[in-house]
């Protein structure tokens, strides 16, 4: 499976799932707190180009608001982040933390 144009490794039960419901397309999803921020794709992740948005300093962490080919995509890092508006960079996503949903009943393939 492609995911950001990469190649995403499922698991053979995430694969089988998929086959048995027909499911086409899938939804991608993760969590704000797993995304690394970065000026080039890091090994063994996911990855996707994006531009900053908003950088959002809130005492203990900062959110980051990215936008990616027009989606915006957040991410909470602890403390201060030196990023500016109009930077690019990539968003990094290890592939343990991906997680895939069935478009038509928005349930986690995991727990099918």
């Amino acid at each position: 499976m492609r995911v950001f144009g990469r190649e995403l490794i499922l698991k053979d039960y995430l694969l089988e799932k998929i086959k048995e419901r027909r499911i086409g397309d899938v939804v991608v999803a993760f969590r704000s707190e797993h995304v690394e921020i970065s000026s080039e794709p890091l090994e063994g992740h996911l990855f996707i180009s994006g531009e900053i948005y908003a950088v959002e300093p809130l005492g203990r962490e900062t959110i980051i608001t990215a936008l990616v080919s027009g989606e915006v995509i957040k991410a909470v890092k602890l403390g201060k982040v030196d990023l500016k508006i109009g930077e690019r960079v990539y968003l990094n996503i290890r592939p343990d933390h991906v997680r895939i949903f069935d478009p038509s009943t928005e349930l986690s393939l995991e727990h099918l």
